[in-house]
């Protein structure tokens, strides 16, 4: 959210403090008037540009989903032909076993996958106790935009920690968290503002008006 900095919420909140002196002082100055409701604006855009960024950051996880996905089935696909290989491998296939190693490790790391040896120098790979390669066969996944799925069944993939665990925290926890107390704040923000501002009187004497729409007050709205 830029903090701190001269574009961070906190300064821009700070910026919108300072003209209402001014104008308590000369309440009928057009440009004391005008300069509150410029600084107003101002915090407004600052509260939609930072829900902006939470869901740039929603649409970006959507994309390393996919991306995982399709490394994962790669490696998948990659791992069961080296199973294969090593299972008609007559001789020492120390080579062919670096290399799976080495790509099942990649895979554990992307998806917290489960990697058991099994007879003969083979393995077998889950995800959440389903079989992701196994008896030289592979199965495929697919990404969503809040995680991955089997491509089988549109069964949800279950990750042990790992990058896809991460990502996956942040689209599910950390960004709704995140969105909820920022509307929680426009919400404050917006209904203290209005308390305020109800009890002054207009040019024209009326007391009772609110400063900001007091409808729609999340960061996205453009209602203030």
């Amino acid at each position: 959210f830029g903090e701190p900095g001269e574009a961070g919420l906190s300064a821009r909140l700070d910026a919108f403090w300072t003209p209402w002196s001014d104008l308590s002082d000369r309440a009928d100055d057009t440009v004391a008037r005008n300069e509150v409701l410029a600084r107003a604006d101002t915090v407004a855009d600052r509260f939609r540009q930072a829900n902006d960024e939470l869901t740039t950051i929603e649409a970006d996880t959507a994309r390393e989903f996919a991306s995982i996905a399709e490394r994962s089935n790669a490696l998948a696909v990659e791992i069961a032909q080296l199973k294969r290989s090593i299972a008609s491998d007559s001789g020492s296939p120390n080579a062919l076993l670096d290399e799976r190693d080495k790509l099942a490790s990649e895979l554990t790391s992307l998806l917290g996958a489960d990697v058991r040896d099994s007879d003969r120098g083979q393995v077998s790979i889950s995800l959440g106790g389903r079989l992701l390669v196994g008896n030289g066969t592979s199965f495929e996944i697919q990404a969503t935009s809040t995680g991955l799925e089997w491509a089988g069944d549109g069964q949800t993939v279950t990750s042990g920690p790992s990058e896809m665990s991460a990502l996956s925290r942040l689209v599910s926890d950390t960004i709704p968290g995140l969105r909820a107390a920022l509307d929680t704040i426009v919400d404050s923000f917006v209904t203290e503002v209005n308390d305020l501002h109800t009890q002054g009187y207009g040019l024209d004497g009326t007391d009772g008006r609110n400063f900001f729409d007091p409808t729609g007050t999340t960061a996205a709205t453009k209602k203030f």
